[in-house]
């Protein structure tokens, strides 16, 4: 489960996913950093239904992803982070729940 204000250091290869949970209930706001340190990441997000809410890549190392979120139903929601190049180097990024 991601916690707010806490951020996780990740190491990351191609073809990896890491996935992440969080809280929410329905209209409620939810803001998720990663910042790209050496590898572009790309994000899904799916609902408490196992829905895909949106998916998302800015294409940009040392920059940061904001996925940003409003629960249409409360619950589990999950993310999912992969590296969307198919012979990406391995690299780090950090995660965090900025917001909720």
């Amino acid at each position: 489960m991601l916690e707010p204000g806490k951020t996780l250091e990740r190491q990351f290869a191609s073809g990896e996913s890491h996935e992440y949970r969080f809280a929410l209930d329905q209209g409620q706001y939810a803001r998720i950093n990663l910042f790209q340190r050496s590898i572009n990441v790309a994000v899904e997000c799916f609902g408490p239904d196992g829905k895909l809410r949106f998916q998302q890549d800015s294409h940009r190392i040392d920059d940061t992803e904001i996925a940003e979120l409003i629960g249409d139903t409360t619950g589990t929601y999950r993310l999912r982070v992969t590296a969307p190049e198919l012979h990406a180097p391995s690299g780090r990024y950090n995660i965090t729940l900025a917001e909720r």
